[in-house]
């Protein structure tokens, strides 16, 4: 995603494209990338639960054996269509009922926890677009940092320079995916 987010700021400085249209690629990379990062912790779940997959560093004991990933679902959704796995905090405790000590998902480090935190509140503040999904995008993502204005928004916000040549954007999702790799080895 990295090359073709560079390939698209390009071309935006190029004026081949117009800043909406950057705009709509940032926050659709930002809206798909949240709903990966829950399939993913999703898969995980599952396949540990099912014991169809094994993580090595910190070893998955279920309290429940369950051998069907159907019924595993049944169990797990309790009759509900979806159940969310972020906040991460409700993985972590979902985890705790299913999973002697949490499994891998009680052990991931605080700063994966954050970086899931943070893709969640900017997902949720574009995918919402409301006043209190901004109100909490400004109060836990933006803070008191020192930003200009265009950046004091989500998608402004991901565009900012972290470090290097690397936007926010680019440098969250890295966060996120060494978090669920961390979950995963």
């Amino acid at each position: 995603m990295d090359h073709y987010i560079g390939r698209l700021e390009r071309a935006y400085t190029g004026h081949a494209i117009s800043q909406v249209d950057l705009i709509r690629v940032y926050a659709g990379g930002m809206l798909s990338f949240g709903s990966l990062l829950e399939q993913a912790i999703e898969r995980l779940f599952f396949g540990l639960l099912t014991r169809r997959l094994y993580v090595n560093a910190r070893p998955s004991y279920p309290r429940v054996t369950v051998g069907s990933p159907a019924v595993a679902r049944d169990v797990v959704l309790a009759g509900r269509n979806y159940v969310d796995w972020l906040p991460y905090k409700v993985t972590r405790e979902r985890a705790g009922i299913f999973f002697r000590d949490g499994g891998p998902f009680g052990a991931l480090a605080v700063a994966h926890e954050q970086a899931f935190e943070e893709a969640r509140i900017i997902r949720n503040a574009i995918a919402h677009d409301s006043d209190h999904a901004l109100v909490v995008f400004q109060s836990k993502i933006v803070g008191n940092l020192r930003l200009p204005p265009a950046q004091r928004l989500p998608v402004g916000y991901l565009r900012g320079q972290h470090a290097g040549n690397q936007n926010r954007f680019n440098a969250l999702l890295a966060r996120c995916v060494r978090g669920v790799s961390s979950l995963s080895t």
